[in-house]
C-alpha cells in the first residue's frame, strides 16, 4: 500500500493543547500514520494510507472542534 501525504491549514488553535489534541485524534485513527501539527503555523502535515482522502482527514480534525482545508 502507498502512504500520500497531506497538508492541511488548521484554524483556531492557540496553544500545544491545541496541537496535542489534532495530532492525538488523528493518531489514534487506523491508517493514519504521522501526524505533525504546528498551531504557530496553523498547519498540519499528515501521512495516511492512500486509501484516506483529504475530506475524510478534513472530516477528522473538525471533529476535534477545528477548521480544516487542504493546503
Amino acid at each position: 500500500m502507498v502512504d500520500r501525504t497531506y497538508t492541511m491549514h488548521i484554524g483556531g488553535m492557540t496553544c500545544d493543547g491545541c496541537s496535542g489534541r489534532v495530532s492525538s485524534v488523528l493518531l489514534s485513527t487506523p491508517g493514519i500514520i504521522e501526524a505533525k501539527i504546528s498551531h504557530n503555523s496553523n498547519s498540519g502535515v499528515i501521512v495516511a494510507h492512500e486509501s484516506f482522502s483529504s475530506r475524510e482527514i478534513i472530516k477528522i480534525i473538525q471533529s476535534t472542534g477545528y477548521e480544516a482545508n487542504e493546503k
